[in-house]
């Protein structure tokens, strides 16, 4: 699985330009432009790979991929699920209009946010079935496809697993170098930021153990409300639906308010970043700390 080598010349690049680039926007566009660039390569390299890993050829599989995102067009659920998100965009807005900063303010926007959720839950819902038809047309699709050409078979299981390690890595390396190409943007030494990020993890950690924690038992209380629906209420009936969708907003409600603790502590540990990357000095003209493509 290969890589776009184009973020490290970029980074090289933007290291001989200087100070002239810190405040430069188009910069910062084209870090990110390189970098989906550079995941989409390896989204794309993972997919071939594991095509050939279960003996099919590429090229066709990819036709189906492309019936099945038109199959799953077709369904609405994408145009629903933007709707959903618009519907939430427009009403937070309306929020914060109506109050100021504050716990009312705060109400509106949770109650906002779950009214999202469950927006989208029906929406789910609501193309369920059809979109399991396109996955189960796409299934058929796929193992129609003949063997890849001039290729032997392979052990399928070790070679998915090399190819997700591949994946990995490859997503690692963009992210890498995507990195280095914005603290050049900053006109900042990427090693030095680089400290500051470990810093940054470091100090996050137990907070989102704490957060996984809370999650963990949110998902525990909605699996016993929805054991509960099922020996309450008759499979299939709308009762059930309706208790199941209130287990579940239940639950969306508690993981949201399990993030809005750990969301203070989160905040300072991005502070403190900031303060140790605005620390960092400019980067080497030489760009010598980053390897060779």
């Amino acid at each position: 699985m290969t890589r776009l080598p184009s973020l490290r010349a970029l980074t090289l690049v933007l290291l001989g330009l200087g100070t002239a680039t810190a405040s430069d926007r188009t910069c910062f566009v084209t870090a990110r432009a390189e970098f989906r660039e550079c995941t989409l390569t390896c989204r794309d390299a993972l997919r071939s790979s594991g095509d050939e890993c279960l003996n099919r050829d590429h090229a066709c599989v990819d036709v189906c991929r492309s019936e099945r995102e038109d199959c799953r067009d077709a369904t609405g659920f994408e145009t629903a699920i933007r709707a959903c998100a618009a519907a939430r965009e427009a009403a937070i807005a309306n929020c914060r209009t109506l109050y100021p900063a504050g716990p009312d303010r705060d109400t509106c926007i949770d109650d906002a946010q779950a009214d999202a959720f469950v927006c989208r839950d029906t929406a789910r819902e609501n193309s369920a079935a059809a979109i399991d038809g396109c996955r189960r047309s796409f299934r058929s699709c796929a193992r129609a496809c003949p063997p890849p050409t001039g290729r032997s078979q392979v052990r399928a299981r070790r070679c998915r697993r090399d190819t997700r390690r591949a994946y990995r890595v490859c997503l690692a390396g963009c992210r890498e170098d995507f990195q280095a190409a914005r603290d050049a943007c900053r006109n900042l030494d990427h090693p030095c930021v680089e400290d500051c990020r470990a810093a940054r993890e470091a100090c996050r950690r137990p907070i989102l153990e704490q957060l996984d924690v809370a999650i963990a038992a949110c998902r525990a209380t909605r699996d016993g409300a929805v054991t509960t629906c099922r020996a309450t209420h008759p499979e299939g009936s709308a009762a059930l639906d309706a208790c199941i969708d209130q287990a579940q907003l239940v639950a969306f409600r508690c993981r949201d308010e399990a993030g809005e603790r750990v969301r203070p502590g989160l905040k300072a540990c991005q502070d403190s970043f900031r303060t140790c990357a605005g620390d960092c000095p400019p980067p080497s003209p030489s760009g010598a700390f980053l390897d060779e493509p």
